[in-house]
């Protein structure tokens, strides 16, 4: 079973297709894809933190370090990137069934469930 692609969505951004962050600028947003399993419906989202190299040194520079880990760093923003980058992080997934799946994704994303207790 691989994880798919159903949706990418902003809390910070009203339309990511349209978003346009100025290259030259230091900029950090964060995202939900939803992604569900290959063989049927349904989805959960998986955040990040989408942001620039510019951003990325900025927070060195202001601080001597920077965390990495559930962060994308791009040197310039288009949605097809974003949607590529998602795309390809599903692609390297694998598992015997969700949960594995699910896992695996939170290794590099906040999964919605990542320690919920019932």
């Amino acid at each position: 079973m691989r994880p798919v692609l159903r949706r990418i969505h902003s809390p910070d951004i009203p339309d990511l297709r349209t978003f346009a962050p100025t290259a030259s600028e230091p900029w950090c947003v964060y995202v939900q894809a939803m992604l569900g399993p290959d063989s049927g419906e349904g989805e959960e989202s998986f955040g990040f933190t989408l942001c620039n190299h510019l951003w990325v040194s900025s927070q060195v520079k202001r601080s001597g370090s920077a965390w990495i880990g559930h962060s994308l760093v791009v040197e310039a923003f288009t949605f097809a990137i974003l949607e590529r980058a998602i795309t390809s992080l599903c692609s390297s997934i694998e598992g015997k069934d969700w949960q594995t799946v699910a896992r695996r994704l939170a290794s590099r994303t906040d999964w919605e469930f990542t320690n919920y207790t019932p």
